[in-house]
């Protein structure tokens, strides 16, 4: 079963993937989501792996699912390249979320910070704990960010844990840069690739057609002409700029967000030498053709 809007504009071939052609506005990637929680509502466990680049949005877009959906219990943890080689970290983190009772002393708590603990005893220790959050119908989710980074341990004892939700309300949002899923191991590769319920969701970068796209671009633009020394002025220059100048950030950064910010540091340099910086009261600062602020005399 693939989930999703019936027509995306750059279809896949891998089954239960959703491919999403950009970031801004990500109205595909969130109606992708939506439903995800819907089925869980309706007491069918669901487990969405967000793919993309680095700086591409993946992290913002579950933070932006959560946010949206206030009466869902959420476990979240992220994983951190130095912290690879120690191990439980990210299982810590998830029973710390968890509450007191799961994060201190308890029979579901201790074994995740013992030498001695093997993954199958603490993914038992967390279907526990995602069992007992589930009381009175609640919802919970399940937020990991940058899983490729997660220690080995606590990777196999998330995925025994996930295996096991059957007819459980838990939604598992897991973040995974792109091609890094196989670092986890054998098992998450099957699991990702061949279980029904999981669903793939690819994140691209920014595309030139999308308006919400064009409009972040625009902004960028404005806000360059903004901070070169044109004050409101430059907000009002907009209507002279081509159409070409909203897809020109999107070409030159490959539509990542990540990119945008430096794309606009260059644009206020060269926005100051095409137009040079307005007069402006004494006590703002003004921009040389260099594109550094310069004092006031």
């Amino acid at each position: 079963m693939r989930l999703g809007p019936t027509a995306l504009p750059r279809p896949t071939e891998v089954v239960h993937t959703t491919e999403v052609d950009h970031f801004v506005g990500r109205t595909d990637e969130l109606a992708v989501l939506d439903a995800e929680l819907q089925a869980v509502r309706a007491g069918r466990p669901r487990v969405v792996l967000v793919e993309g680049e680095a700086g591409i949005g993946k992290s913002s877009l579950l933070s932006r699912l959560v946010s949206e959906h206030r009466d869902v219990c959420v476990l979240r943890a992220s994983c951190d390249e130095p912290e690879m080689l120690p191990d439980w970290g990210l299982a810590d983190q998830l029973l710390a979320g968890a509450g007191p009772a799961a994060a201190e002393g308890s029979s579901q708590a201790g074994a995740a910070r013992g030498k001695d603990a093997d993954a199958m005893a603490v993914g038992a220790q967390l279907v526990a704990v995602l069992g007992d959050l589930q009381a009175d119908d609640r919802v919970v989710a399940v937020v990991v960010d940058d899983l490729h980074w997660s220690d080995e341990p606590s990777a196999r004892a998330l995925l025994f844990a996930l295996r096991r939700m059957q007819a459980d309300r838990v939604l598992g949002l897991v973040s995974v840069r792109s091609g890094e899923l196989s670092r986890l191991g054998e098992g998450w590769t099957r699991f990702a690739g061949g279980d029904d319920r999981v669903t793939r969701l690819r994140l691209g970068g920014l595309s030139a057609g999308d308006p919400a796209a064009r409009l972040q671009a625009l902004i960028v633009v404005a806000l360059s002409l903004t901070l070169a020394g044109r004050g409101p002025e430059g907000l009002a220059r907009l209507g002279e700029l081509p159409p070409i100048a909203a897809e020109v950030p999107l070409e030159l950064t490959d539509g990542l967000v990540l990119y945008m910010l430096p794309f606009a540091a260059a644009m206020v340099l060269l926005a100051a030498r095409i137009w040079p910086a307005a007069a402006l009261p004494a006590s703002q600062p003004r921009l040389e053709p260099t594109g550094l602020p310069v004092q006031q005399h």
